[in-house]
């Protein structure tokens, strides 16, 4: 750093013969003033531009790197106020303030892209009349207010909102998308019931689109369908009421949307409207219904199951609960490929059905080699009673000892727990694994399988430390050793845990679960 110094005085004392700062000193084309600025060297930028300054060689602010960048787009890419200040008031007229690098990005827009909230709010008191548009990107026409959204710069997006209005929020870029869109593209920022209140202000301002946007890109409320942002959704919805009867390029009104996208909170959210029974009944230009959606192997589940059975567990659960919205005939009427919703969904879940049965298969024949040893063990340690038994009568000897009523109590539960979960997942093995056989009764044989397994597992540690109560009694390390017993089981059950919630979820739900816990909340 200290020869840093010494390179960089050197250079300003030359600064009067030559514009050294005209001049590329790296491979990425910046000037002396650029590394400065890079370096964050605010005391080494006051110096060159007051040089700068004296010589009267204000083009050096001026001067561009590779990326087109001046020396004040750093400035404000670093949110450094000091040095935005330094650069911007050393030159009276807006040419820096207005300048654009190679991708059509302004200082400002720099500054808002990364958050920099001081060094925005400097340089947009800088800039000209808003109708300059410098808070617009020029190579594809995103706004200030998009690259903030997208960026989860939210506070600073509230005051952009507050001080470039309308001017900004009905703003679309090149794709036709408006900050809107890039709102309701944002799940995440909704999950916990959204702390932001400037989404009200975006869903008034932006839905007012033209249609033929809306042709190029879907509109905002079929993306808040989309994802499930169910904020944006009741906000169009309550503010154009006729924004219901949109539809996209195939035809799909918002709950075709909803539906192919798995969104059941959504669902609910539409079923409240009062032209719910015209969107039911309402088909695409394939000649789809919702079921025909609902019946197709979608690429995109708001929920995460692991394991292929449980996937399709839950693809038979959205049919059924979309098909009890639907009318009883609908199930039978084929689309413009004369195929009905039961066809469809047989084709497209086929290769899913083999998948979950030979998830369940290995599953169901490793745990079945373990329920069997345990069923051994527990059989061998039922039968050699600890301290034996009496000559005269039969009976155990240590027959009146808490510990060895402990024993028998936990030795004939693992012998039974192994046998249920050995029966349970023999019972998933031999299996027809048709469509149907996914809904409930495999995933109650696996969830009683892995129950009765567990229980067998940790009866047969107590029963061996029951057992081991009379040999170590006398140790104060019997304790000890009574604990360690315990981690085995614990490892299952934290091990197992996930897949026990998934299960039980899976199976008592009628209808399916979003990913957004908070969703049906916001409904009501």
């Amino acid at each position: 750093m200290q020869h840093m110094d010494s390179d960089m005085d050197v250079r300003m004392t030359k600064l009067s013969l030559y514009h050294s700062t005209l001049q590329a000193i790296n491979s990425s084309g910046d000037t002396l003033l650029h590394v400065a600025v890079n370096d964050d060297r605010g005391d080494m930028v006051e110096k060159l531009v007051m040089e700068i300054t004296r010589s009267g060689s204000l083009s050096a602010l001026q001067t561009k790197n590779d990326r087109g960048d001046t020396p004040l787009h750093r400035a404000a890419s670093r949110g450094s106020l000091q040095m935005c200040k330094c650069i911007a008031e050393a030159q009276r007229d807006t040419q820096l303030i207005e300048a654009r690098n190679k991708e059509g990005e302004t200082p400002l827009f720099l500054a808002a892209l990364q958050g920099e909230e001081e060094a925005f709010l400097y340089l947009h008191s800088r800039c000209p009349d808003p109708s300059r548009r410098l808070w617009k990107r020029s190579s594809d026409g995103e706004t200030i207010l998009h690259c903030t959204i997208r960026r989860d710069h939210f506070e600073l997006a509230l005051e952009i909102i507050r001080l470039y209005g309308t001017h900004i929020v009905g703003s679309v870029d090149e794709k036709g998308i408006s900050p809107l869109h890039t709102l309701a593209d944002k799940p995440s920022a909704f999950e916990s019931s959204s702390n932001f209140r400037w989404y009200n202000k975006l869903a008034y301002n932006c839905d007012g689109e033209k249609k033929e946007e809306w042709d190029r890109k879907e509109s905002a409320l079929f993306v808040a369908a989309k994802n499930g942002v169910l904020e944006i959704l009741k906000k169009i919805l309550k503010d154009k009421p006729g924004a219901i009867h949109e539809t996209n390029s195939k035809g799909q009104n918002v709950l075709h949307i909803a539906v192919e996208y798995r969104q059941p909170h959504v669902l609910k959210l539409l079923e409240q409207q009062k032209l719910w029974d015209n969107l039911v009944q309402s088909i695409d230009n394939e000649g789809n219904t919702i079921l025909h959606l609902a019946a197709r192997l979608s690429q995109y589940k708001p929920w995460h199951i692991p394991g292929s059975a449980l996937q399709m567990q839950w693809e038979i659960k959205w049919f059924l609960y979309v098909k009890d919205i639907m009318p009883n005939y609908v199930s039978f009427l084929p689309n413009k490929g004369h195929k009905t919703p039961v066809e469809i969904f047989r084709e497209d879940h086929e290769n899913l059905i083999k998948e979950g049965t030979d998830w369940l298969n290995h599953t169901s024949q490793s745990c079945s080699v373990v329920a069997a040893l345990i069923a051994g063990v527990a059989f061998a340690t039922s039968t050699n009673v600890p301290g034996g038994t009496q000559e005269q009568t039969g009976m155990p000897t240590l027959e009146s000892h808490p510990a060895f009523n402990m024993f028998a109590l936990t030795s004939l539960l693992s012998l039974c727990c192994s046998i249920t979960g050995l029966i349970m997942f023999l019972a998933i093995l031999t299996s027809r694994h048709q469509p149907r056989d996914f809904r409930k009764d495999l995933p109650l044989k696996l969830f009683f399988g892995l129950s009765s397994l567990f229980v067998s597992i940790a009866s047969v540690l107590v029963s061996f430390s029951a057992a081991f109560f009379f040999v170590l009694k006398e140790k104060q390390v019997v304790f000890l050793l009574y604990a360690a017993t315990v981690l085995p089981a614990a490892f299952y059950a934290v091990s197992q845990f996930a897949l026990y919630v998934d299960l039980v979820r899976a199976i008592f739900r009628k209808d399916p679960q979003s990913s957004n816990r908070e969703s049906e909340k916001l409904i009501l």
